[in-house]
């Protein structure tokens, strides 16, 4: 004996309609949140304040006295991933093209986590420039605010004058083969 059930109360149909819903309700959700996602400046912009959890490699411009930031304002701290090389460096003013402004000055990095752990498993570079395999120019500062902070890369910030590395921190791990 056949069934009577009509085809809009059949499984598969019922199935249907409420992924269909489900994806439009998913949907919905992910054009709301967007908006309010943390969204990190782009490498090339000059004393930027970045937010999110993972670091972002590229070139970071700041000028004279003020920084780039790195800084988390959800949970979970911050990561430098094996693969980002983040390289600061200063710049004479803000406008035009940063890479054509250089001072050949190391920037100033701040990485901020008060209370979380900030992980360099990459490479934070904030040398001065060099020629012919010897810097000419300043060093630039790397800090570090957090409770935390686990090196597994490098960090670097030599330069004529030398530079600075500044961990403000409870706890600071170096893994074997991690420079700084």
């Amino acid at each position: 004996m056949r069934s009577s059930i009509p085809a809009e109360l059949s499984p598969l149909s019922v199935r249907k309609a409420a992924f269909h819903k489900l994806m439009s309700v998913s949907l919905a959700l992910s054009i709301g949140l967007s908006g309010s996602l943390p969204v990190f400046a782009a490498p090339g912009d000059v004393n930027s304040v970045n937010d999110g959890q993972t670091v972002s490699g590229g070139t970071y411009y700041n000028t004279a006295g003020d920084k780039t930031t790195f800084v988390n304002s959800g949970s979970g701290g911050l990561w430098v991933p094996p693969d980002a090389t983040v390289v600061g460096l200063e710049v004479n003013g803000i406008g035009g093209n940063p890479s054509e402004n250089l001072t050949g000055n190391g920037g100033h990095l701040h990485f901020y986590a008060p209370g979380s752990v900030i992980r360099v498993d990459g490479t934070v570079d904030v040398r001065g420039l060099t020629g012919s395999g010897y810097a000419t120019a300043n060093g630039g500062r790397v800090t570090m605010d957090a409770q935390y902070i686990y090196q597994n890369g490098n960090i670097w910030a030599d330069g004529t004058n030398g530079g600075a590395i500044v961990f403000n921190t409870v706890s600071v791990v170096f893994e074997p083969g991690s420079q700084t």
